[in-house]
C-alpha cells in the first residue's frame, strides 16, 4: 500500500451514493469532505502514475 493512503481517510462515506443522499437532505459538510477526499485521491493517483510511467508517455489526452 502506498504511504499516502492513510492520510486521506477522513472520507465519511463508503461510496458516492451515500454522499449524494446527504446532499439531497441538505447535509453539505459531509458531502464536501467526501469531495475533498476524492480530489486528494485523484491527485495522489496522478503522483503514482508519474512515479511508474515515463514522462514522455503522460499527457492530458492520454489520461
Amino acid at each position: 500500500m502506498h504511504p499516502w493512503y492513510d492520510e486521506y481517510r477522513y472520507d465519511s462515506f463508503e461510496d458516492s451514493g451515500s454522499a449524494a443522499a446527504h446532499y439531497r437532505e441538505g447535509e453539505y459538510h459531509p458531502m464536501l469532505e467526501h469531495n475533498l477526499a476524492d480530489i486528494h485521491r485523484t491527485w495522489e493517483l496522478g503522483e503514482v502514475i508519474r512515479e511508474y510511467t515515463p514522462s514522455k508517455d503522460i499527457s492530458s489526452k492520454k489520461l
